[in-house]
């Protein structure tokens, strides 16, 4: 019984190991944003969140080529005043 327990209990944890790690650190836009250049997505740059349509711009030529590549990467956001990494 203490067998049973024992590996129920790391799998459990396992699991939750695996779940944590899948959650992105912040917020980041999806594909479909990217699909578009910055220009046109950022014509809305405070719905999206940011004080001036040049942080928009920077923060998209920057956030969706890294994105793009598969590759991960980090990116300065100024919405939250932090650099998030993928």
């Amino acid at each position: 019984m203490r067998k049973k327990i024992g590996f129920s209990l790391s799998l459990a944890a396992a699991a939750g190991f695996q779940a944590i790690l899948a959650q992105p650190l912040q917020a980041r836009p999806s594909v479909a944003e990217c699909d578009n250049p910055p220009s046109v997505t950022c014509t809305s740059y405070r719905a999206r969140g940011f004080a001036s349509y040049g942080d928009c711009v920077t923060y998209y030529s920057d956030y969706c080529p890294l994105l793009e590549s598969g590759n991960g990467g980090c990116v300065y956001d100024p919405r939250i005043g932090q650099t998030i990494c993928w």
